[in-house]
Formats: C-alpha cells, structure tokens, sequence
C-alpha cells in the first residue's frame, strides 16, 4: 500500500542517516587519535636506552659502499689460457691451465686442480660480483655427484666451459678483490703495463 512504501522509505533514510553519522564518528575518533600520537611520545622500549630508541625514531642512512674494480692494465692484452682435462692418480679428473701471453707460455703460472676446486675459486669471487663470476661457469653433473665417471665427451666439454669462463673473467670489468681471486688461482704474478715496463727496464740494462 502506499502507506507501507512511505514508511519503508523513512527507515531507509533513517538508517542512510545513521550510517553517515557513525562515519563521521569514526573519521573524528581517527583524527583524535592522530592528534594524541603527534602530542604523547610512543612509549619506549624500558630495554633500551635513551638514545638507542632516539636513534631507532631516526631514518638510517645507507652510506653507499664504493666498489674499487681492476685497473684496465691488470691483465696483459694479449693475455689468454687454454684448459684440458687429464686423469688424476686416484681416478678423479683433473684440469690444466696453461697461461700465455702473446702466444708464448708464461713458466710458473697456470695450475692443474679438480673441478671442486675451480667451483670454490669462482665461489669466492662470488663474494665481490655475483652475477659475473656465476655466469656460464661449467655446470656440475648428477652423476659425478653420486661417483660415476664423466665421459671423454662430457670432460672435453668441462674443459672447454672452463676456458671460456676463465676467459670471460679476464676480458670483464671485475671488482679488483674479484680480479685479484682469480690472478691468485691462475698463480700469475705479471700485471699488463707494468710488466712490460719492467721487461724494457731490464733489457735496457744488459
């Protein structure tokens, strides 16, 4: 009837009412809220001290950490290594590093390891450029993990992923502490200029 709709639409209006007041409520209990956190200090932690929760209140400032890499000489241009696998005494592959510079193999430096090894050489060098020393290095077989021999095929190809690797690293802009990882490892005491530098001092001596 119409009677019915006219009161039906009063309670709608009075509970739309009802809602806009208890938003207003709530919005002005917020602002109250708000206003008492800006006015009472928080409560302190009895724990601590005073001016370690001073110091907690404060945005911590990250000094940026300056990233020293290798000098553009560190290595010789014409520097270059060549890897192969050989079989060790107790049955465990080996790799060869010969070092060479200019074609002509430098005596002294290079090294012979297992693979764990070169693993725990590039981890290290992980330290200083993650995503550089990870790149492409050789992955680790299932199979040499639970002591099955590695094909010809597949230690050919370690090998190969080593030289690459060692290659790459050589020829990448590295944090110096990277660098000098991997100059360790290879056992190569010479350094790009000043090298050559001092082969012409001593030659100028004689």
């Amino acid at each position: 009837s119409p009677r019915e709709g006219s009161v039906k639409s009063e309670e709608g209006e009075v509970e739309q009412k009802e809602a806009v007041e208890q938003a207003q409520v709530e919005e002005e209990a917020e602002a109250v809220v708000e206003a008492e956190e800006d006015i009472y200090p928080v409560p302190t932690d009895p724990s601590r001290g005073e001016g370690e929760d001073e110091e907690a209140g404060k945005t911590k400032v990250v000094e940026p950490q300056l990233t020293e890499f290798a000098p553009t000489n560190f290595w010789p241009q014409e520097l270059s290594v060549t890897v192969t696998a050989a079989d060790g005494e107790d049955g465990h592959p080996l790799f060869e590093v010969v070092v060479s510079v200019a074609g002509e193999v430098v005596e002294g430096a290079g090294c012979t390891h297992r693979f764990g090894a070169f693993r725990d050489m590039k981890n290290e060098a992980a330290k200083h450029d993650t995503h550089k020393a990870n790149a492409s290095f050789p992955r680790t077989y299932m199979r040499n993990k639970l002591g099955v021999a590695l094909t010809a095929a597949q230690l050919f190809e370690r090998a190969q992923g080593l030289q690459a690797w060692i290659t790459a690293m050589i020829a990448a802009e590295l944090p110096l502490a990277a660098a000098e990882v991997l100059r360790l490892f290879l056992v190569f005491e010479g350094r790009g200029e000043e090298q050559g530098e001092e082969q012409g001092e001593e030659q100028g001596e004689e």
